[in-house]
């Protein structure tokens, strides 16, 4: 159903139809109104966002107390993979900024299909080297 939008992600590049399609049906589509949180920094991960309509302010608040605007990301944007794979508090705050629309991939489904289907698990692994190869070209 939004094997589309979820073709579009770098994140699933490397995976086929079949592979969307399987990810696509447990996404959930989201509303928020202006100044709703997606999500709360220090709170556990619980899922992955697309935007599709809308923008969402990424901020982090820092040891002293401040708090800085990271982001501001748009329709097509991504944020919480890092939920996906691993298990610790989130790292940003996450805000519409006006009314925004959102595909939600649970971890826990994620993580349920990743289980079932290695092809999937191998296509995020190659995805994930290729960002870290370009992090380290980038360094250089």
């Amino acid at each position: 159903m939004y094997e589309d939008d979820l073709a579009k992600v770098p994140l699933f590049t490397e995976l086929g139809k079949r592979e969307l399609q399987r990810i696509g049906a447990v996404c959930r589509e989201q509303r928020y109104a202006a100044g709703d949180p997606l999500v709360w920094q220090g709170t556990p991960g619980t899922g992955f966002f697309v935007i599709t309509a809308g923008k969402v302010r990424i901020m982090q608040q820092r040891a002293d107390g401040d708090t800085r605007q990271l982001n501001v990301l748009g329709p097509g944007d991504t944020f919480g993979e890092m939920a996906l794979l691993d298990e610790l508090p989130r790292s940003t705050t996450a805000l519409a900024v006006e009314p925004t629309t959102a595909l939600v991939l649970p971890v826990w489904d994620f993580r349920a299909i990743l289980k079932e289907d290695s092809e999937i698990a191998l296509g995020l692994l190659k995805a994930l080297s290729r960002r870290l190869r370009a992090v380290e070209q980038s360094q250089e």
